[in-house]
């Protein structure tokens, strides 16, 4: 992902709601340093579109134009449907 030379931008992601009869448990990696490990099982009732803004450390950031965000699911777990991944500034 693009980043621009910018240090003080956040990972947004897009989830839908409805899923609580699946495990999503999955690691958020950018330039394959761990950022977050997320557990979304059964967070959102609803049937509705849901945001999440996860801060990424400024250093992982600094002197680069662009980064690799990666998503892995846990041991016998699923990462889940993710509608959208964006770099918004903070």
């Amino acid at each position: 992902m693009q980043t621009k030379g910018e240090t003080d931008l956040c990972l947004r992601l897009k989830y839908w709601g409805v899923g609580e009869w699946k495990s999503h448990e999955f690691d958020i990696f950018i330039n394959d340093v761990l950022v977050k490990s997320v557990n979304n099982t059964g967070k959102y009732r609803i049937s509705e579109f849901k945001y999440e803004i996860n801060d990424i450390p400024a250093n992982l950031l600094a002197s680069k134009t662009q980064v690799c965000v990666k998503f892995v699911d846990k041991p016998h777990k699923q990462i889940g449907e993710i509608y959208g991944v964006r770099l918004i500034k903070q």
